[in-house]
């Protein structure tokens, strides 16, 4: 085997975005049954959406196409550890289930794999608004983020090579957003870092509730402090300055918004900057230092 493709999704009562993840892998020039497998986790879920989903997937499961398994209650790091523990290919992809994959990605991540034989490979994320403010500033956000930051390991969009997980370990299962910024911080230290590819392109469409973005932001915030703790390394003579500077990068690290030209959409940038604090703040009371 040598691609395995995991994806981690919640059942809902319209799975429409998930199929079409998975129509995008299987009409992607480069899927053999041969050698690629899907693999489809299915958490945060009860037993019975998860089955009705068992049942829409039936006719690809029946021809060994996809491997479907279930988790009641988990973090998003265990469903992708849950996902690569099941995993047979050389090479594992990370995707989302509101992702589309484009017509040649499997073929070119083919052609990639035979002439670097990369050991982590990121792609490209185009992050697609919903026709609302909010989602274009989200939207523009994770696009200038993701394009700039090409060294992290973010996922969805990460190919890595199976046994890399065996020297810098799985995704820590007690974080609940951001664990794919916490793994590239430990992958960084056995001196792997990802090789970005251009032609690797998939598109991520943006929640239709506004809501839920705004959650992302504060999760995601509160989650940040957790990884900040766990990476602080606590030097014996630290004076008040060094740990002042570390309270402000909980806070800090705001891309440069140049690029940016609606005003509108800066202020909502800031301000979902705001609701990722707030969840920092959380944190902070939440895991006492």
């Amino acid at each position: 085997m040598l691609l395995s493709l995991v994806i981690p999704v919640i059942p809902t009562i319209d799975n429409a975005k998930i199929k079409r993840t998975i129509h995008s892998i299987f009409s992607s020039i480069g899927w053999s049954i041969n050698d690629c497998e899907v693999i489809v986790v299915a958490n945060n879920c009860s037993r019975s959406s998860y089955e009705n989903l068992f049942k829409e997937f039936s006719v690809w499961t029946k021809k060994g196409r996809i491997k479907m398994l279930f988790l009641e209650n988990a973090t998003i790091s265990l469903a992708r550890n849950t996902g690569l523990k099941a995993s047979q290919g050389e090479y594992i992809i990370h995707i989302d289930s509101d992702c589309r994959m484009e017509k040649d990605y499997l073929k070119n991540l083919r052609e990639h794999i035979d002439k670097e034989r990369f050991l982590i490979g990121k792609g490209v994320v185009k992050f697609i608004p919903m026709k609302n403010l909010l989602s274009k500033a989200n939207c523009q956000l994770k696009n200038l983020v993701y394009s700039s930051r090409k060294s992290v390991c973010y996922t969805p969009n990460l190919v890595v090579k199976s046994n890399v997980y065996k020297q810098v370990g799985l995704f820590d299962e007690k974080i609940f957003h951001g664990e794919d910024n916490e793994w590239s911080l430990r992958s960084k230290k056995f001196k792997i870092e990802p090789l970005f590819f251009n032609d690797l392109v998939l598109e991520h469409f943006d929640p239709k509730n506004a809501f839920k973005i705004l959650m992302n932001y504060f999760h995601y915030g509160a989650a940040r402090v957790y990884r900040f703790k766990k990476l602080l390394k606590k030097k014996e003579g630290q004076g008040g300055w060094e740990n002042l500077s570390f309270f402000w990068r909980l806070f800090d690290e705001i891309p440069n918004l140049q690029e940016i030209h609606s005003f509108s959409i800066k202020l909502l940038i800031l301000f979902l900057y705001f609701i990722r604090n707030i969840g920092v703040t959380y944190g902070l009371l939440k895991w006492r230092w």
